[in-house]
């Protein structure tokens, strides 16, 4: 199989996978070296089909192959669970993460012309993925359960939806300040992420290095009000306050703001931030939008394969997860590239239901009614 057939919805879903380094791999001799059926590529298509359409093991992977629109679109007519298995646990995770990165440039490209109010904002949190523990000993981090932590960066595309760019993987028990070195990196950039990365020798540093941050407060921190700049909290509106946080032994050196406000329900947020060029406003409204990797989270957990993981070894589960990836970011450049008003959601539904039919007709119901 050289070019993936494009007449197709999921031929055309997959569609850009070939301008990835899968078509570095093909001319590379070493690559593949020795496998005649199951190579790589072939791999990749078939658990990103699983992806969609939501299969709970290697068995029914195989069995999918018992079509013939999926036989042609991949060129292979049959392959073992345990054929299956082994290409899972030896597939080297680089090179998904490669092709992952690959996609996220395409997406880069398509959505350049989408302004966002508040530019280069991402957002950094973690999930837990609860795994058995007979099965996954390696990944044990209480006495009775086994657990994969999550650790996830999203950039804005545009105002409403988001795209995951970075992931880290660690047992369960791992604390999220310990993986910030994978993620808070670039000067410039305003990173949103909740209070497992709160340090204050490191806000120091990112202050010194021009990174951005807005993060709560945690309600023990001693904070060292300099200035009141405004105050209507009692109107229902936004106290903003300029302020030095830490004791006495252990104060940060660089001024912060502090944003406080209820929201619709009457929570009380404290919101610190070395982003002294927008408003108080916008400030709350750029914390409000972490829920957005929330509802990431959530959309992986219930419509990719990242709760059921097929292998049992930690290779395995990096795989899976970086083909969940691959299928996330193919199914926002279809979003991107057809220019729908549709979420995510429906858009996943209507390919899985349409996966073997024209892309003609997929398009069509992809359009406003």
């Amino acid at each position: 199989m050289d070019k993936f057939t494009l007449l197709t919805s999921f031929g055309k879903w997959v569609e850009p996978l070939e301008s990835t380094l899968f078509d570095e791999m093909s001319h590379d001799k070493s690559f593949d070296r020795y496998t005649k059926k199951l190579t790589t590529k072939r791999y990749v298509l078939l658990f990103l089909y699983a992806q969609l359409q939501n299969r709970s093991g290697l068995r029914a992977i195989s069995d999918d192959l018992l079509m013939k629109d999926f036989q042609k679109e991949i060129g292979l007519d049959h392959i073992s669970p345990s054929q299956l298995s082994r290409k899972n646990r030896h597939v080297d995770s680089t090179i998904l993460s490669e092709v992952w990165q690959s996609l996220i440039l395409q997406i880069r490209t398509v959505s350049s012309g989408h302004k966002r109010t508040i530019p280069n904002v991402q957002l950094l949190d973690s999930s837990t993925v609860p795994l058995s523990l007979n099965l996954y000993k390696w990944a044990k981090f209480r006495e009775t359960k086994s657990g994969l932590k999550l650790h996830l960066l999203v950039e804005f595309i545009n105002e409403r939806d988001v795209l995951p760019t970075k992931l880290t993987v660690s047992p369960a028990e791992r604390s999220d300040i310990k993986e910030w070195r994978h993620f808070i990196t670039e000067p410039g950039v305003t990173y949103v992420f909740d209070r497992g990365y709160f340090d204050f020798m490191l806000f120091d540093a990112w202050c010194k290095e021009g990174i951005y941050f807005a993060t709560r407060i945690k309600s023990n921190t001693v904070v060292d009000y300099r200035e009141v700049i405004y105050d209507h909290l009692d109107q229902g509106g936004i106290r903003e306050s300029l302020v030095k946080i830490g004791s006495q032994q252990n104060k940060m050196k660089h001024h912060l703001r502090l944003i406080e406000f209820r929201d619709e329900k009457g929570k009380f947020y404290r919101i610190i931030t070395n982003r002294f060029d927008l408003s108080a406003h916008d400030i709350s409204e750029l914390y409000r939008s972490r829920w957005q990797i929330e509802l990431q989270f959530k959309w992986m957990k219930q419509h990719l394969q990242v709760n059921h993981i097929h292998g049992r070894t930690e290779q395995a589960a990096w795989n899976q997860l970086y083909i969940a990836m691959i299928a996330y970011s193919l199914l926002v450049l279809v979003k991107l590239e057809s220019k729908t008003k549709l979420t995510m959601y429906q858009i996943f539904t209507k390919l899985r239901a349409l996966v073997f039919s024209s892309y003609s007709e997929l398009t069509e119901v992809m359009l406003p009614t």
